[in-house]
């Protein structure tokens, strides 16, 4: 029974399921003195169900119940239906407070044991000499999401560990190590080269994808909104007065490159010169064989003669640098990953906070974790970060 001090005025409550009566009448102050109606209102609540009362009710214990609740992969889907009909049927509504309770004490003691999350990434030794060999006092895009990566697991409590599939003989051979070692979540970066299906035992692992490679991989993901971005490179183009745009792709069957592919061919009734068979299009290595694609890249220049280049990555700026080519005065050079080297070369393009997209990713995973999501989602979930333009010449 509790016991609750009312103070209405002028208002009247009707008998409500267990409340008692109440009937309460007041008067606005009168020369300063309060004239309203007090009275003490007793009333009583039904007791909540808990899971005890559901364990009771299905006779299962009390963890069982509480992993149901969450759908746990732990737990059978048919155990799952059974308990989430009989917590409808009892009324039964988690406590909000409690919850929170217990995160911050699961917080606090796995800070204590140091539980673990591996960043795994698909780029060879060779590959990182190549994002570092024109800006050696530059972060690449890559040490910018494993920076935020680490910065926001250390806030959160987790260590972290890196990994490059390129160290292992197999993807199953890293799943093992990584399940031996404890690690409870995988960040997997963009991945270049595994296009066949990763033998991971995804079921040990929580796991979230940070940046978009050339496949997609089945898990929830945070990664920049490439579509968009491109359409909003070429209405940019458009404004500059480009006609002949040529476009650089990695490999045109990789995911992110279609939705570049697709936004530029959605509006290429805009550049009134551009080829829409070819699309002005070249496929390039993702990492260069210097003096080979030096060859081709200037084949296809001269064939197409773009008076614009879009390309994944600022690379291709300085190998046309070498190459002898003036940007902007002979070719506009617009890059969908321009924010590392803005301040430094004549380019215009998308940017993107690979910082925060890395602590996206962290924050994503920390609730997959926290709620025994194991293994790969039946619907993936992708979070797209809204792309920015900027311009080294505005």
């Amino acid at each position: 029974m509790i016991r609750i001090a009312v103070v209405l005025n002028n208002f009247i409550v009707d008998p409500i399921n267990d409340y008692q009566a109440i009937i309460i009448r007041g008067q606005e102050s009168v020369n300063g003195l309060d004239n309203r109606s007090h009275c003490i209102v007793n009333f009583s609540m039904p007791e909540q169900p808990k899971l005890s009362d559901i364990a009771r009710e299905l006779g299962l214990s009390i963890s069982t119940i509480s992993l149901a609740l969450r759908r746990s992969k732990k737990v059978h889907p048919s155990t799952i239906e059974r308990v989430n009909t009989t917590a409808a049927k009892l009324g039964y509504r988690p406590d909000i407070a409690q919850r929170s309770i217990a995160l911050m004490r699961w917080r606090e003691k796995h800070k204590q044991q140091g539980y673990s999350v591996a960043y795994v990434h698909d780029y060879s030794k060779e590959f990182i000499e190549q994002l570092d060999r024109y800006r050696p006092n530059r972060k690449s895009e890559f040490a910018l999401r494993i920076d935020g990566a680490r910065k926001k697991l250390m806030h959160l409590g987790y260590d972290m560990e890196i990994h490059s599939l390129h160290d292992y003989e197999s993807p199953s051979q890293l799943s093992k190590i990584l399940y031996h070692r404890g690690i409870q979540g995988i960040i997997f970066d963009q991945i270049l080269s595994h296009k066949n299906s990763l033998e991971i035992k995804w079921e040990h692992f929580a796991c979230v994808s940070c940046h978009s490679g050339l496949i997609d991989l089945p898990m929830d993901q945070i990664c920049l909104d490439s579509y968009r971005a491109m359409e909003l490179c070429v209405e940019k183009l458009r404004q500059k007065g480009c006609r002949r745009p040529g476009l650089i792709l990695f490999d045109r069957e990789s995911p992110t490159m279609c939705r570049y592919l697709g936004a530029l061919l959605a509006k290429a009734s805009w550049f009134p010169e551009m080829d829409t068979k070819t699309m002005n299009l070249v496929q390039m290595p993702n990492i260069p064989s210097h003096q080979n694609t030096l060859e081709e890249l200037n084949n296809w220049i001269l064939m197409y003669k773009p008076d614009a280049v879009i390309a994944p990555t600022n690379t291709w700026y300085w190998l046309l640098n070498e190459m002898g080519y003036k940007i902007p005065e002979q070719l506009l050079y617009i890059s969908m990953d321009a924010a590392i080297d803005l301040q430094t070369i004549p380019i215009m393009g998308i940017i993107t906070d690979f910082s925060l997209m890395a602590e996206m990713a962290v924050q994503r995973l920390d609730w997959l974790i926290l709620n025994n999501e194991r293994g790969l989602p039946s619907v993936p979930t992708v979070f797209c970060i809204p792309p920015q333009w900027e311009d080294a010449f505005e």
